[in-house]
């Protein structure tokens, strides 16, 4: 016999459930709300634990995963109280293939559709011509462990080419290089805006600091400081505020000499 549909009418609304029972668990999926469906676990003993709702309003889709409550369109919600909600993204190799250099273990694409874009409609086309900016992670290799590491990469597209993203901003081992370990490449200007901005440099082994660039000092952050260090020593500062320059050592050329200087004595 074909069954072409279920109908569930609680009242006047087509609501109800279909209840699949594992022992004393029980999964049921019903509409409990108007334009709704939702999945639930109802273990013995304990409370109900929402599991999937899916709901509309207009044509927005909302999707939530542990809560009957999305706020956003896909909306993921931690119940255990001690652990954070999180998202994993799984790339499977087949049994036979090894973890190499330049494989990809995730990424998310940020999409913009449009009737616009004429660049095909496969998923490589659709994405390559639709897609503003990507977030994705490349390995690196892996360690002697046997655990992969990699990099965390933000790339975006500009107007010269869609076809070949820009990798903006690289997180992670060897992205610079010449420097063993954890290291950050930005490909492009870079801007720090802040009521007090400033770039520190510092030894993780020792605390010292080695360069400080930014504001003189709360409220004077508009007035640009240089400061050099040696073993936790100030030796050179750079003061914007003033104009002035001072050091522990002496000024020294390599060639040539300093004929004037004005504004001071050294």
């Amino acid at each position: 016999m074909l069954v072409s549909s279920l109908v569930f009418v609680s009242g006047s609304d087509p609501t109800g459930s279909i209840k699949f029972y594992s022992g004393k668990d029980i999964i049921s999926l019903g509409s409990t709300q108007n334009n709704s469906i939702d999945a639930k676990l109802h273990k013995s003993a304990s409370s109900t634990i929402d599991l999937l709702f899916i709901t509309a309003s207009g044509n927005d889709v909302k999707v939530g995963i542990g809560t009957t409550n999305p706020k956003s369109f896909l909306d993921v919600r931690g119940n255990t109280g001690t652990e954070p909600a999180d998202i994993v993204l799984r790339t499977s190799k087949p049994s036979d293939a090894k973890v190499a250099s330049g494989d990809e273990s995730g990424r998310i694409s940020f999409i913009i559709e449009s009737s616009s874009f004429i660049d095909g409609r496969t998923k490589s086309q659709f994405v390559r011509s639709g897609s503003s900016a990507e977030i994705f992670s490349r390995i690196i290799e892996t360690g002697s462990s046997g655990g992969a590491y990699g990099n965390l990469i933000f790339s975006v597209n500009d107007d010269n080419g869609i076809t070949a993203p820009i990798e903006a901003l690289t997180i992670g081992h060897n992205a610079v290089g010449s420097v063993d370990g954890i290291s950050l490449v930005i490909s492009g200007a870079m801007k720090m805006a802040h009521s007090n901005p400033r770039l520190i440099f510092e030894d993780t082994t020792t605390g010292n600091q080695a360069v400080f660039i930014g504001g003189k000092s709360v409220p004077n952050a508009n007035e640009g400081v240089l400061e050099l260090y040696d073993n936790g020593t100030k030796t050179i500062q750079l003061d914007g505020g003033t104009g002035t320059i001072s050091g522990s050592g002496e000024i020294i050329s390599a060639t040539g000499s300093f004929d004037l200087i004005e504004g001071g004595t050294f």
